[in-house]
């Protein structure tokens, strides 16, 4: 079933939805605090994380649904997104924003995007392989990278909240 991608069609769809309406979300956050985002190189880094780690789950699920391509083109696909990925989260490296939480922080450096990348990486691999998995390493990736995509996006839109409290 790990190997079957026409059996994921339903999966796919409902992903793509789900991750779509996230980043078009963020967007509109982003976009209505535009004057402070651009105040912030900190905040503009975990803007783009949330974004990346809402692409994930967006281009692989499409990448699920390009009709009639082998199971080893879409490992390629993935393995090839996962490196892109991982080298633009690695480039995001995120900086403590002002009044964090010391929780968010020591969640932050345990580093889910490494992990993230690497279990995208990995399943790509064994979808080339058809081994070990296949497609079940992507739901593992997707819940990953949505809930840490929604982490990010909330640590970023409190700071928001609270620099706008300092200015009143």
């Amino acid at each position: 079933m790990g190997f079957d991608i026409a059996a994921w069609s339903n999966y796919g769809v409902a992903v793509v939805g789900g991750a779509a309406a996230l980043t078009g979300l963020l967007f509109v956050a982003v976009s209505v605090n535009s004057e402070w985002f651009s105040s912030s190189r900190a905040i503009r880094n975990r803007a783009g994380q949330a974004l990346v780690l809402f692409i994930i789950p967006l281009v692989t699920s499409i990448l699920m649904l390009v009709p009639g391509q082998s199971v080893r083109v879409l490992g390629i696909e993935v393995v090839g997104f996962g490196v892109l990925a991982g080298r633009t989260l690695l480039a995001l490296r995120s900086e403590t924003l002002q009044d964090e939480p010391r929780s968010l922080v020591l969640v932050d450096r345990l580093s889910p995007r490494v992990i993230i990348t690497t279990a995208l990486i990995a399943g790509g691999a064994s979808l080339i392989a058809r081994r070990f998995g296949g497609l079940y390493w992507l739901v593992g990736v997707h819940v990953c990278a949505l809930l840490t995509g929604l982490l990010n996006a909330w640590v970023f839109l409190l700071a928001a909240g609270a620099d706008r409290s300092r200015r009143r």
